[in-house]
């Protein structure tokens, strides 16, 4: 559900923000004002299914959690969502009683660089805005595991987040989740299998009330299987993610309050992956199959699970 008040005004900020195209920001916030409704929601949208796709991968590399025993890993991962054609484009209409009434593809925010322009009536014009030209959103985040409890562990992530080399803005990242060995139950299952839950808070910039200017959350809940074959553990998941982003934004009066939320349509996933197993150490990548095609390699580090 969207509610606002010229709603151009924070999707403009937040691009800001989240690109810092500097030496684009006055034609950005020029060019956004023809956006409201959904269009706004169009244009963004690959940058929100994105980061929902960064943000629930590489949480796990194994189903093996022990019954008991202490371990603990200090582990960095990268994760990177890829773009595909069909996110360069969104079917946008003119606004604003603009005549004649059109509508066609335009870029979206990870789409061409260049507007569109459309000739209407009495020598008025229309534009769409272009977008920024990314092939992917990659993400790395530093996480601490720690283990075991009647065959649970809990997981801590928090990270830094950037887009195709270009600098952000301040941001805040936090998660914490846990797992539970489901195979511990069984005496002769051949794999090993566990069951988990995720939960992450990401905030970028501050608007004028000092609240957030862009906030996001994301739920994953899944199961994941995996075997190992000496130093080699492939390992299998699925998951129901959960995503919201709000953005929040106050121009130069209290009248120009905006307030826009945006949720993810892509909830189910597939992910297939490999780590590679060491006495104190574990590499590890995957592949998500979903409604945004993510990417994940990481290195653990400590004391590892026997």
């Amino acid at each position: 559900m969207i509610s606002r008040t010229r709603p151009s005004k924070v999707l403009g900020a937040a691009v800001l923000m989240i690109l810092s195209a500097a030496t684009a920001s006055a034609q950005l916030a020029e060019n956004l004002k023809a956006y409201t409704g959904r269009n706004a929601s169009g244009y963004f949208m690959p940058l929100v299914d994105a980061l929902a796709a960064d943000l629930n991968a590489g949480t796990y590399h194994t189903a093996r959690i022990p019954d008991e025993g202490l371990y603990a890993s200090v582990e960095i991962v990268f994760m990177s969502a890829r773009f595909s054609e069909a996110d360069r484009t969104f079917p946008a209409g003119t606004e604003n009683g603009f005549q004649p009434d059109t509508t066609l593809q335009a870029p979206t925010i990870v789409g061409s660089p260049y507007a569109v322009r459309v000739d209407g009536e009495a020598g008025t014009t229309f534009y769409f805005p272009g977008g920024f030209d990314l092939g992917s959103f990659d993400f790395v985040s530093p996480q601490l595991r720690l283990g075991a409890l009647w065959g649970t562990e809990a997981t801590i992530r928090f990270g830094l987040i950037r887009t195709g080399g270009t600098q952000l803005g301040d941001m805040t990242l936090y998660g914490f989740g846990g797992r539970h060995s489901l195979s511990q139950y069984f005496d002769k299952i051949p794999v090993d299998v566990a069951v988990g839950a995720f939960w992450q808070h990401f905030a970028l910039g501050e608007n004028e009330r000092g609240g957030d200017l862009v906030s996001a959350e994301a739920w994953t809940a899944g199961i994941q299987a995996s075997k190992r074959f000496g130093w080699a553990e492939p390992f299998l998941a699925v998951a129901y993610d959960d995503f919201g982003v709000d953005l929040d934004y106050e121009g130069e009066s209290p009248s120009d309050a905006v307030h826009m939320s945006l949720e993810s349509d892509d909830h189910y996933r597939m992910t297939f992956g490999l780590a590679l197993n060491a006495s104190f150490a574990a590499v590890h990548g995957e592949f998500s199959i979903g409604g945004q095609r993510a990417f994940a390699v990481g290195l653990a580090v400590g004391f590892q699970r026997q």
